[in-house]
C-alpha cells in the first residue's frame, strides 16, 4: 500500500534492527506486480527465479535469475511479471544502519552512501564483476536471519557492508 506520494505504508523498518527481507512469488500480487512505490531505505533485489521486469527510477530492466538489482532510497521503483515460476527477494534497509566509529570506509564509502551522494550500480547482471560476491553476501544475510542465533544481526550487517565493499 502507498499513499498519494506513493510511498509505500505497509512495511515499518524495526528501528532496532532496521532490515527487512522479503521472498516473493510476484504472482501472489494483484496484476503480477509490486506497484510503483518508494520508500527512505535502500533496497537490494534478486531475482531468484524466472524473469521479472523492474523499473527503478526511469529505467526498466529484465531481470533473469541470479540478477541484482539496487534502488536507492526515495528511488521510485515497481516489479512486474505474471507467472508463478517468477520469484524475486528484496532486502530492504536505513543506509544509517551500516555506520560505525568514524574511519576512512565511512568518510569514503558509508557517509557518501548515506547521504544520497554515492549509489550502488543499479543493475548487477549475472556473470558481471561483483555479482557472484554479492549474491553469496546476499545469502549468507538470508541464512543468518533465517536461524536467528546470537549474533545474526551482527552477521547480517557484515554481509552488508561487504556489499558495500564490493
Amino acid at each position: 500500500f502507498t499513499d498519494e506520494k506513493k510511498r509505500e505504508l505497509n512495511k515499518p523498518i524495526d528501528g532496532r534492527f532496521p532490515l527487512h527481507i522479503e521472498h516473493e512469488n510476484i504472482q501472489d500480487f494483484l496484476r503480477c506486480q509490486v506497484p510503483f512505490h518508494w520508500h527512505p531505505e535502500l533496497e537490494i533485489i534478486t531475482v531468484d527465479a524466472g524473469h521479472v521486469s523492474l523499473t527503478i527510477a526511469d529505467h526498466t530492466y529484465e531481470g533473469t535469475h541470479g540478477d541484482v538489482f539496487f534502488a536507492a532510497g526515495e528511488e521510485l521503483h515497481e516489479i512486474r511479471a505474471a507467472g508463478r515460476e517468477n520469484q524475486f527477494r528484496s532486502f530492504v534497509f536505513a543506509a544509517d544502519f551500516l555506520q560505525f566509529a568514524a574511519d576512512q570506509s565511512e568518510f569514503a564509502l558509508l557517509s557518501p552512501l548515506a547521504e544520497g551522494r554515492l549509489r550502488f550500480a543499479t543493475c548487477i547482471r549475472a556473470g558481471e564483476p561483483g555479482q557472484s560476491e554479492i549474491r553469496a553476501l546476499l545469502a549468507q544475510i538470508v541464512r543468518a536471519w533465517q536461524v536467528q542465533a546470537p549474533g545474526c544481526q551482527l552477521a547480517v550487517k557484515a554481509a552488508l557492508l561487504g556489499i558495500v565493499a564490493v
